[in-house]
């Protein structure tokens, strides 16, 4: 785990928020705590408006610096969160339940981890550096 471009995060800014519980075993694997998530697994639920105030006052207080939307949910309430909790909305979703398009920089499994780890990593202040295949 020491080479995971994850390490380069400050270790108060590790903290994932997202859409729905869809990180909790990429946040163990790579040195993250789920902070928070809007919904829980099923991406069907519609959270309260107390539960978007909630999560919001939670990442004030952790002093998160980005949380993250996600591909196949619609940004609305996440979005609405970033705003009443005063955070950056990272510029880039995350691919949760799908891998990218065919063409798309996220169109396999192992492109997909790449490319979450990247928005996960500069939005959270680390500095990514790709990792060097031998």
């Amino acid at each position: 785990m020491d080479s995971s471009p994850t390490q380069t995060i400050p270790a108060q800014q590790r903290q994932l928020v997202t859409t729905h519980d869809a990180f909790q075993y990429y946040a163990r694997a790579y040195g993250l705590k789920v902070t928070g998530t809007l919904i829980g697994i099923s991406t069907e639920e519609q959270p309260s408006a107390q539960t978007v105030n909630r999560l919001a006052n939670a990442i004030r207080q952790a002093k998160v610096p980005a949380i993250f939307a996600e591909t196949t949910i619609n940004p609305a309430l996440i979005t609405t969160v970033a705003q009443e909790a005063q955070v950056q909305l990272a510029p880039q979703k995350l691919y949760s339940d799908s891998i990218g398009a065919s063409g798309s920089e996220a169109d396999s499994y192992i492109k997909m981890l790449v490319v979450n780890t990247r928005t996960i990593v500069e939005a959270l202040g680390g500095q990514y550096q790709p990792l060097e295949s031998h």
